[in-house]
């Protein structure tokens, strides 16, 4: 299981296109695949949207892209991952919506259980981790083992990418869970 964060946060024409933020996505997921695991593949969407790499049933691959970064998720089995950017939101008004009572949860906490919530959903699974990365939340569906986590900053030359190791430190498992 490895985790990838791509910065974007010196371009800012792909910090606010969406559509060139995917095809990034795409682009960045099948060179990875190439780098780390030896793979030519295709990156491909179910109808659902959720991605997958065309005949390769060993490798699976989660997306998601919060202003400025993008993180690649990949993982022998089915996996998912979220990372949000943490900024001021009517959070309380999102949380009463799901029954959950809002009186102390500060904003982290909040973003966790938002994040969390969406890794479980794209990963049909129930054990997650997350941490803090510079101005986001990350969290992730685990199975056996912590992933290792690279970062790098965004480069057009797709031939050229350099990825550093990092630790993050984990936050406390959330005792709220949005069913």
């Amino acid at each position: 299981m490895n985790l990838f964060l791509i910065n974007f946060k010196n371009d800012k024409n792909a910090i606010q296109n969406k559509k060139l933020q995917s095809e990034i996505s795409k682009i960045l997921s099948e060179k990875i695949a190439e780098i780390f695991y030896g793979k030519k593949l295709t990156l491909s969407h179910q109808k659902d949207g959720s991605p997958y790499f065309k005949n390769e049933e060993n490798l699976n691959i989660s997306i998601s892209h919060s202003k400025g970064i993008i993180a690649l998720l990949f993982d022998k089995i089915k996996t998912g991952v979220d990372i949000e950017y943490i900024k001021n939101r009517d959070f309380k008004n999102i949380l009463k919506y799901f029954k959950i009572d809002t009186e102390d949860i500060s904003k982290e906490e909040f973003y966790q259980i938002w994040t969390d919530f969406e890794t479980r959903y794209k990963a049909k699974g129930d054990n997650t981790k997350s941490f803090i990365y510079k101005d986001y939340v990350c969290s992730y569906c685990i199975n056996e083992t912590l992933p290792d986590i690279y970062e790098t900053e965004f480069s057009d030359d797709f031939d050229n990418l350099s990825f550093k190791k990092i630790r993050v430190e984990y936050l406390p498992e959330s005792k709220i869970k949005i069913k």
